[in-house]
């Protein structure tokens, strides 16, 4: 993934995740949605997949993490819908 110059390398499923979210920019993306279109199987409620390739941790880079890397701003522009899934906000040229 570049930004602004910068890259930062995704794992195959970080890059499918970033693409679900990205064709549907400002909306709300069910995690059921996701799991389709980036995992090819069905979402399960237990299954906690999606959301730790998502999650910005301390010490292992995630998908949120990684955006942060490139750009600070980047970081926050996945955003949790509770109950729902994940909307990726608009990320604003400098």
């Amino acid at each position: 993934m570049d930004f602004d110059g910068a890259s930062q390398p995704l794992t195959a499923l970080e890059g499918r995740i970033l693409q679900v979210l990205f064709n549907s920019v400002g909306e709300d993306c069910s995690k059921s949605c996701i799991a389709r279109q980036a995992l090819f199987r069905e979402h399960e409620p237990r299954d906690k997949t999606i959301d730790v390739h998502i999650k910005r941790l301390r010490y292992i880079k995630r998908l949120r993490g990684k955006l942060a890397e490139l750009d600070a701003a980047s970081g926050e522009v996945i955003k949790t819908i509770r109950g729902v899934g994940y909307r990726l906000s608009e990320i604003q040229q400098r």
